[in-house]
């Protein structure tokens, strides 16, 4: 009788059952004697696809079904959400989908230490509505277009930013993701501050150079929602640079639920998840933090060895003394710098 339903079921395409689920405990890859089993979102959809499951007892058809259908669904876990496990999922059904969302890795493989990150981060986030400061200039990028997604474009558009613009962007994680390329032309050294306040995971990613190459990247960051401003100072040297919005988080892009409201739906089709607010405010301020190019590191009137020692031991820092090309890094412009001055 149950090899009959079975393939009663597979022919329907796995038709969803009426009856809701009775998911309690008991393992989902082991027949057991219980209703349902102890992964909810697992026993749920095996229910939706047969319902005795839920209803009769959990049996070897139940764990069939559930090697088809459940990787990725491992909420709710059963290791705290703030704890490593080489097991997915974390017992707050809400936060460990919430994660599992934006990182699969974190249902499908383990519980690392970027999923207790990505937790933390997001799981007490409520959400929030930025405050619009009178002035700020609007991105004017309809959510279903790419107008100034820069080298992600053919037409390599970007939107150009000066000191003291406040501008309100938005982006979404509709396909294709959008990314927004804000542009500005340095004619000597200068130190900035960048200020980015966002409703949603912000990705802000610092690069120099044209489209047509060298494109040079050089340093990544993060905002997070209804959290305090970001608020970092970057010592750049002369040049073209490009600071880029998008979504994310400082180690992993996010794409999905951020979604365009104005994209069509498939009928039938339910509209997207949402999570988060879809607007950010980019600020690029004088800054505070003089830039030092002078690239007699030790100060004994002589570029050489001494100053090459103390480059390679600041090298990857932030160190402002020896970040002698002020791009906010040490490495290799600056060990150019400093052999252009040597023995002088």
């Amino acid at each position: 009788m149950r090899t009959t339903h079975l393939f009663h079921v597979l022919l329907l395409g796995f038709a969803s059952a009426s009856a809701s689920a009775q998911c309690q405990s008991g393992p989902c890859d082991e027949p057991h004697g219980g209703f349902g089993c102890i992964v909810d979102e697992c026993c749920e959809a095996v229910c939706d696809v047969d319902q005795n499951c839920c209803e009769i007892g959990w049996d070897e058809f139940c764990v069939i079904f559930s090697e088809e259908i459940c990787p990725g669904l491992a909420c709710p876990g059963s290791q705290p959400c703030d704890q490593f496990s080489v097991v997915p999922g974390c017992d707050d059904r809400d936060c460990c989908r919430l994660s599992c969302d934006h990182d699969w890795y974190c249902c499908s493989i383990q519980w690392d230490d970027l999923c207790i990150d990505l937790a933390e981060d997001i799981c007490s986030s409520p959400l929030c509505e930025l405050r619009i400061p009178p002035g700020a200039i609007d991105e004017s990028e309809p959510c279903d277009e790419r107008l100034n997604d820069g080298c992600n474009i053919l037409s390599e558009e970007s939107t150009s930013i000066m000191l003291g613009d406040v501008i309100l962007g938005t982006t979404t994680t509709s396909t294709p993701r959008d990314t927004d390329w804000f542009s500005f032309q340095l004619e000597q050294a200068t130190t900035i501050r960048v200020v980015l306040e966002s409703e949603f995971p912000a990705q802000l990613t610092l690069q120099s150079g044209v489209c047509e190459g060298p494109l040079e990247f050089h340093s990544i960051h993060e905002a997070l929602p209804c959290a305090e401003a970001l608020e970092i100072d970057l010592q750049l040297g002369p040049g073209d640079w490009f600071l880029i919005v998008s979504p994310g988080f400082e180690q992993i892009a996010l794409r999905a639920y951020l979604p365009c409201a104005l994209d069509e739906l498939e009928k039938g089709e339910d509209p997207p998840a949402t999570y988060f607010g879809v607007r950010y405010l980019l600020s690029v301020l004088p800054g505070e933090i003089p830039c030092a190019t002078d690239p007699d590191l030790d100060g004994d009137g002589i570029v050489g060895g001494a100053d090459l020692t103390r480059l390679l031991v600041e090298w990857g820092s932030g160190d402002p003394v020896a970040d002698l090309d002020c791009d906010g890094v040490v490495g290799g412009g600056d060990l150019t710098v400093l052999l252009s001055f040597w023995g002088t």
